[in-house]
């Protein structure tokens, strides 16, 4: 059961960098897609759920924040969940600074919906290990 959760945890961040992808090709996840994807893809280990989890689930200000769905929390912390990651091409794929502001709505509201999903997922996985 554990594997499903993680591998559901990285297909719904894949998804969440393929929006990033579509309107920022030149963008470290547009660019770097194809890694990450097989990363993800291929992942079966919980690296990066657990990285997400460390760095999201102890911080009570950004589960506030991404459950509320404030624009703040992607044009200021989102790029520190995986800002130190030494697993490239992890590092810094949550990023929203520079875009965040140019997206539209829609892909703004997709990507919350991703955010919060990933939120749950790492819970539910942190509590069940």
């Amino acid at each position: 059961m554990s594997s499903k959760k993680v591998a559901s945890f990285n297909n719904i961040l894949l998804k969440l960098c393929k929006i990033v992808k579509k309107e920022y090709p030149n963008s470290l996840v547009g660019s770097n897609y194809s890694a990450i994807e097989s990363k993800l893809l291929n992942s079966e280990n919980d690296n990066i759920l657990l990285t997400f989890a460390n760095n999201v689930l102890v911080n009570d200000t950004y589960v506030e924040q991404i459950e509320k769905g404030n624009d703040k929390f992607f044009t200021d912390n989102a790029a520190k969940i995986f800002g130190d990651e030494t697993i490239l091409p992890m590092k810094n794929i949550l990023d929203f600074t520079e875009m965040w502001r140019d997206l539209k709505t829609s892909e703004k509201n997709k990507i919350k919906s991703y955010l919060k999903l990933l939120l749950k997922l790492a819970s539910k996985y942190i509590n069940e290990n």
